[in-house]
């Protein structure tokens, strides 16, 4: 039986999901464990920013369930109980769920591409793993194939409404002129990266990148034309810098409030933060100071739904080609020997 339970960013507030301990760079650590779990067959987990999403494929639906709550209630670092953040799909909702993740329709901007490539990493790592070999396996291909068609067929992925473009608006809202600004950039990820990407062509100054991992920073600077500098340096960057962009994997705060406040005791101009970590890397409290602001994905989520609604009509295109893909694909399981009420149950 197909069941699905997960947590996103419309389910979940930012201070419960930053503290899931299940992320995509330690899925390989987590992911061999969940198949340990009583009745759970398969399995492949699905993790980005604003998403965690357990998928499997278990022998009674209850069992599985109960299973997976305690394997994610294992990874979470908070006190509150989270069963009431958490959805979950069983059958023909759960095939309709990952096919409009795949398209981007469940995304935080909508029709966004990068999490066609996100489930395929997921994919890949549970092939890689064996926590997939079978109704998974054919499940997940059909997702590539259904996220691929949904942007080939329909407008859903073009305009400018993606994390880098508005990171550039609440840059320009803030700093009013982009030109001649330097920009922080703390960490190496692809986030980071996008939204670094469009402030380049926004004619900014420099380009600063610190990561733990000194390669990485340079690697990042050399394609985006700026400097790297080492992390613990970073005070040195801050000094420098119009604007941060943090998006590292950090388990905990890696800019305080107390480093920030020193640091604008000694400059007049104003300093702002765009923190896309989770868990965040940048400590909230920082708001408070004079002349610092500081946005997150919640304020990136905000600004976000007032650019969508071209993006809007096209998804309800989307939606039809997604239905007729998972009537096909049941109908196909059906044919293939695989029974249909444990499908939908």
């Amino acid at each position: 039986m197909l069941l699905l339970v997960g947590m996103n960013h419309r389910a979940a507030p930012l201070k419960i999901r930053e503290k899931i301990e299940l992320k995509e760079g330690n899925l390989e650590k987590f992911l061999p464990l969940l198949p340990k779990y009583g009745g759970i067959q398969e399995a492949v987990i699905l993790c980005t920013c604003n998403r965690m999403e357990i998928y499997a494929w278990v022998k009674q639906i209850k069992a599985g369930m109960s299973s997976i709550k305690d394997f994610i209630a294992k990874s979470y670092l908070g006190g509150d109980k989270i069963d009431s953040f958490l959805y979950i799909f069983i059958g023909k909702e759960a095939i309709n769920h990952l096919f409009k993740v795949s398209s981007g329709l469940d995304s935080q901007v909508l029709g966004e591409n990068q999490i066609l490539g996100q489930v395929k990493k997921a994919y890949r790592l549970a092939l890689e793993t064996n926590t997939t070999n079978g109704f998974l396996k054919l499940l997940f291909h059909r997702a590539i194939s259904v996220g691929k068609k949904v942007r080939e067929r329909t407008e859903i992925s073009r305009g400018k409404v993606s994390v880098g473009s508005v990171g550039v608006k609440l840059a320009r809202k803030t700093l009013t002129s982009l030109r001649n600004k330097t920009v922080l950039i703390l960490g190496a990820g692809k986030i980071s990266e996008l939204v670094a990407a469009s402030l380049a062509k926004e004619g900014v100054k420099a380009i600063i990148v610190s990561n733990r991992t000194y390669e990485k920073a340079c690697d990042l600077a050399q394609t985006l034309k700026g400097k790297a500098i080492k992390f613990d340096r970073l005070e040195e960057g801050l000094k420098e810098a119009d604007m941060v962009i943090s998006s590292t994997s950090a388990p905990h705060y890696l800019i305080r409030k107390s480093l920030v406040k020193k640091i604008m005791d000694q400059r007049d101009k104003p300093l702002l933060f765009i923190d896309l970590a989770l868990p965040r890397d940048v400590e909230p409290t920082v708001a408070d100071l004079e002349r610092v602001s500081l946005y997150n994905m919640e304020h990136l989520d905000l600004v976000i739904k007032g650019n969508m609604v071209e993006r809007r009509k096209e998804a309800e295109k989307a939606e039809e080609i997604i239905k007729e893909e998972a009537e096909d694909f049941m109908r196909k399981m059906k044919k293939n020997g695989w029974n249909r009420n444990k499908i939908l149950v």
